[in-house]
């Protein structure tokens, strides 16, 4: 597991979608703006976003790292009678994948999981979502 303690007392600023990216913001509590990006987003499970999301901690797990319980956090809505059937086939697709899942955890506001094959950091004011430039 990878830690990000630099957003600690951040705050998650928001998400944009695009295909099968994901792009989340973040930024520290000295307003150092940064940006996730997730690539062949599998699953991305966002709840209780609000006006000022402070953020705890922010954690990144790789593949042998995910259990059942993450699945199901990030995956959701598996019906009662089956759930754990549907949860364990789902965390051995991961696997089979190698998926690895961003955690954001919040002090106040919104939590946020991304299930997806690869993260990448990035300054904020460097960040350009390739397919908007290409319709530039």
């Amino acid at each position: 597991m990878k830690k990000y303690p630099e957003f600690h007392d951040g705050f998650l600023d928001g998400v944009f979608l695009d295909g099968s990216a994901a792009y989340i913001f973040l930024s520290t509590d000295r307003a150092e703006l940064f940006v996730f990006e997730a690539t062949q987003v599998d699953s991305l499970n966002i709840a209780d976003f609000r006006k000022g999301n402070i953020i705890f901690e922010v954690l990144c797990h790789s593949a042998n790292e995910l259990s059942i319980e993450m699945i199901e956090a990030v995956k959701g809505g598996f019906p009662e009678v089956s759930r754990s059937h549907f949860a364990k086939r789902a965390l051995e697709l991961a696997l089979e994948k190698n998926l690895v899942l961003l955690e954001i955890n919040p002090s106040y506001g919104a939590t946020c999981l991304v299930l997806a094959s690869s993260f990448s950091l990035r300054p904020r004011p460097a960040w350009k979502p390739n397919s908007l430039l290409s319709k530039i």
